[in-house]
């Protein structure tokens, strides 16, 4: 995910979210949203920076959809503190970016 062309970047942000939101159960997969949000955070590569944004992003969303097919509560997502963190971190990255 660090990858310096954006393409292979994206790609594999996506296909590393795909994997964690389907193939992790629910402490693995907050393990590693969590895991891939610190490395947002942290002072490595601006591609690492991000892959890991994207892959986080990814996996967020496909996690929700999964919840939402088994019908699975969300009324109130800011209680599970992975999403409020992730939500949180690619909000601030928009901002910096002036989005």
């Amino acid at each position: 995910m660090s990858s310096a062309k954006e393409e292979m970047r994206e790609t594999s942000a996506l296909l590393y979210g795909i994997i964690i939101a389907h193939g992790l159960d629910d402490a693995a997969y907050e393990e590693a949203v969590h895991d891939l949000i610190n490395s947002v955070k942290s002072k490595s590569p601006l591609e690492a920076q991000h892959g890991c944004l994207l892959a986080s992003a990814h996996a967020l969303e496909r996690r929700i959809s999964i919840m939402k097919k088994h019908n699975h509560v969300l009324n109130n997502m800011s209680l599970y503190a992975v999403y409020k963190e992730g939500v949180e971190t690619i909000g601030k990255n928009f901002y910096h970016l002036g989005i």
